[in-house]
């Protein structure tokens, strides 16, 4: 028996309806499901989803049978990650990791050797898009809060984002994972990543005096993308272990 398909919708709704034309296609054309096969549907911006039956494949728009709706409820605490603008795809990379790892907000952080015209070309619709593929891939019923970018001392002084991480060198940089472990359980999670060249002696002495924590995340120089990753990947699998 084939596993159900996990199909990505705008909204949800009890009964027979149709599927969008972009998902219809996903669905026929794509898996090749036919009528009477199962779906799961699932909403990731509203947190719903639901299993479902194919009725019709009939393009452009299939129809689907959707039995009782169930909101996705969220077990483990808020991770926040602030990732320093990137060049290239590298904002998409950190989406794709908040995503796949369960942070709950992502906030795009102007730093100091970040480059400032770049943030200005950060796509919200291809980011979005991003999101929920990723949701889909990885099984994830609902998506990171993703903020515009702002400046990084804008964020260090947000009382929303909690004090955490500060993933750069210090000689008194405690090894991240321990860190981790010791973590409260049940409290949220933040962590600071610098952009290509590292956050400025400035920045980490700002970020310092507000009480964030210098860890070290190994012997190696990571790139941007590979630090944020890592330490979601870490904070991931420790929250799993003891949730």
């Amino acid at each position: 028996m084939s596993r159900a398909l996990r199909v990505p919708v705008d909204r949800l709704s009890e009964g027979e309806s149709l599927l969008s034309e972009a998902a219809s296609r996903y669905v026929v054309k794509v898996h090749r499901r036919v009528p009477g096969q199962e779906l799961r549907l699932f909403s990731a911006e509203s947190g719903e989803f639901a299993d479902a039956v194919l009725v019709s494949d009939r393009l452009p728009r299939v129809c689907v049978k959707v039995s009782e709706l169930q909101v996705y409820r969220r077990s483990l605490p808020d991770v926040h990650l602030i990732q320093s603008v990137g060049k290239g795809d590298k904002p998409e990379q950190a989406v794709r990791a908040a995503t796949v790892f369960n942070a709950t907000h992502l906030h795009f952080a102007i730093s100091e050797r970040s480059v400032a015209r770049l943030a200005g070309k950060i796509r919200n619709e291809r980011l979005a898009k991003v999101a929920v593929e990723s949701a889909r891939q990885c099984e994830r019923f609902d998506l990171p809060r993703v903020f515009e970018p702002r400046p990084l001392g804008d964020i260090l002084m947000d009382p929303d984002v909690p004090v955490g991480f500060l993933c750069a060198w210090a000689e008194d940089a405690q090894p991240l994972v321990e860190e981790l472990v010791r973590r409260e359980r049940g409290s949220p999670l933040s962590f600071l990543v610098g952009p290509e060249g590292g956050l400025s002696n400035d920045e980490v002495i700002a970020a310092r005096s507000k009480g964030w924590q210098p860890s070290s995340l190994g012997p190696n120089v990571l790139r941007t993308e590979t630090a944020a990753e890592l330490v979601l990947g870490v904070a991931s699998l420790i929250q799993n272990r003891v949730s």
